[in-house]
């Protein structure tokens, strides 16, 4: 407060000047935030005053929100000894379970009063004036709940420019953005070479199973009260002119809630831009547009790992038994219960009006500021993203039983199950009410001597309210109208066989997607 002061009953001239009144306010709640084996990146940045360069953050970000894994399995039985017994046996298991329950309660109440107006000069035997100085306010409240992310990315990046900028962000405005999220799998099985009446067995067996249990329960009230006031200026009675000059009023706030977050399996970026005031620039991922990774191209592409068997039974010798048995089972289970409620109020009092300047003896003039309001309210609630690719998604198979022997048996037998299972239950409640009131106007300059004139400034108020709720993504479907958007090569072939040789190739796959989402 620079105002509420009273020059008033002086046998001379009565003078207010009062300065600008300026307050910034960020409040940031980040709270349950669950990482397993994953990765988590964010930055909230405000940007106070006017910027004229680039904000971009490096694509080392990107890299490292991109994850890859690998596995590599090589099984081989090589230049064996006749009528021996060769036996490669290769076990993987993997089982996960992730059980995670978040509650989360947040009350933002938020009340500023800024005021450089509300002055008193009156009763002089003098001139009389009041010039008011400008006001401004700002408040970011910011509010992270329940971010959950098992074996995936996620990125975010909330950004706050309040005046003029000219310059590029890495980001996108509110849109989400694929990170590349893939699983390799490379299985080599060989039986080569084999002696005379020998067995030759390689057997791989790869088991996943893995169950996430989500529980999001998220509260968020957002109370936000804001009075700028460079009016409400009195300058009456006075035996001179009277004078009233106040400053302009803006208000600038914005409320960001993200809440209730699944990154399971996938990855994905999303960036929040409020501009205030002026910007003049694009939406870049280091040397990137968004566009081109929203799309799937270049290195933000996601789904482009696979699975590539390599079997083979070759120079086999006579009445040998040469044995390849791969199976690859994968069993994936996603529980996901979102409940969101969100309150948001924000009120809004800017007024540069309700001046008074009558009843002078010389000239009473009254010369208003201008008020720009600028809200904005983006609430993101129940999102879950699903990278439901399977580990053996994008199968590449190459089998081949070749120059086998006299009478030998050569069988390869390879067999992938895949089955998932997503449940998704979301129900979200999103009340936001913004009340503003801009006046420059109800101003009064009335019985004067020498007459009266009132300038009023303008007024604007611009309101935004942003809702992105009950939405799952899977991590896959951009490929087309499949859901798993996945495809399958194989090659089959039995060359050069022995007389009397008996010589088989099989692949069965078999899987089940199943689907449950309900939105409330």
């Amino acid at each position: 407060i620079t105002g509420l002061n009273d020059v008033s009953q002086n046998t001379g001239d009565g003078s207010i000047v009062t300065g600008d009144a300026n307050i910034a306010a960020t409040i940031l709640n980040f709270l349950n935030a669950t990482v397993v084996d994953g990765a988590l990146w964010f930055d909230v940045t405000d940007i106070f005053g006017d910027l004229n360069g680039n904000v971009i953050i490096p694509e080392e970000v990107l890299a490292y929100l991109n994850r890859r894994r690998e596995l590599l399995i090589a099984a081989s039985n090589e230049e064996t000894g006749s009528e021996s017994t060769n036996t490669v046996d290769v076990d993987l298991t993997n089982t996960q379970t992730t059980e995670l329950t978040n509650t989360a309660e947040v009350l933002n109440d938020v009340t500023i009063d800024a005021i450089t107006g509300q002055n008193t000069a009156s009763q002089n035997t003098g001139n009389a004036s009041v010039t008011t100085g400008n006001v401004q306010t700002t408040t970011n409240t910011v509010t992270l709940a329940n971010l959950n992310v098992v074996d995936g990315s996620l990125g975010l990046i909330i950004v706050n420019a309040l005046n003029r900028w000219l310059g590029f962000l890495l980001g996108s405005d509110g849109v989400w953005t694929p990170i590349g999220h893939d699983y390799s799998t490379i299985v080599n099985a060989s039986n080569s070479t084999t002696g005379a009446d020998s067995t030759n067995t390689a057997e791989v067996d790869v088991t996943t199973e893995d169950t996430t249990v989500v529980t999001n329960e998220a509260s968020v009230t957002n109370d936000i009260d804001l009075s700028v006031i460079t009016g409400q200026n009195t300058v009456t009675r006075n035996t001179g002119n009277a004078t009233v000059q106040t400053g302009n009023a803006n208000v600038q706030a914005t409320i960001v809630n993200v809440v209730n977050t699944n990154i399971v399996r996938g990855g994905f970026f999303a960036a929040i831009v409020n501009v205030f005031g002026n910007w003049f620039g694009d939406l870049f991922f280091g040397s990137q547009p968004l566009q081109s990774l929203a799309a799937g191209n270049g290195t933000g592409s996601s789904g482009s790992g696979g699975t590539t068997i390599q079997a083979s039974n070759t120079t086999t010798g006579s009445n040998s038994e040469n044995t390849i048995d791969i199976d690859a089972s994968n069993v994936s289970t996603l529980l996901a219960d979102n409940t969101a409620t969100i309150e948001n109020v924000l009120t809004v009092n800017a007024d540069t009006g309700n001046n008074t300047a009558s009843r002078n003896t010389g000239l009473g003039l009254v010369d208003t500021g201008d008020v720009l309001a600028a809200l904005h309210a983006r609430n993101i609630a129940n999102i879950t993203v699903a990278g439901n690719a399977s580990p053996w998604g994008n199968l590449t198979a190459d089998l081949l039983n070749a120059t086998t022997g006299a009478e030998s048996t050569n069988e390869i037998d390879v067999t992938v199950n895949d089955e998932r299972e997503t449940i998704v239950f979301n129900d979200a409640t999103v009340d936001t009410i913004i009340g503003a009131l801009a006046n420059t106007g109800f101003n009064i300059a009335s019985r004067n001597t020498l007459g009266g004139l009132v300038l009023t400034g303008t007024a604007e108020v611009i309101a935004r309210i942003e809702n992105l709720l009950n939405e799952t993504w899977l991590g896959a479907a951009e490929y087309g109208d499949d859901p798993t958007g996945e495809w399958i090569s194989v090659t089959a072939s039995n060359q050069n066989t022995g007389s009397g040789s008996t010589n088989t190739t099989a692949l069965e796959q078999t899987g089940s997607t199943d689907l449950n989402i309900t939105n409330a």
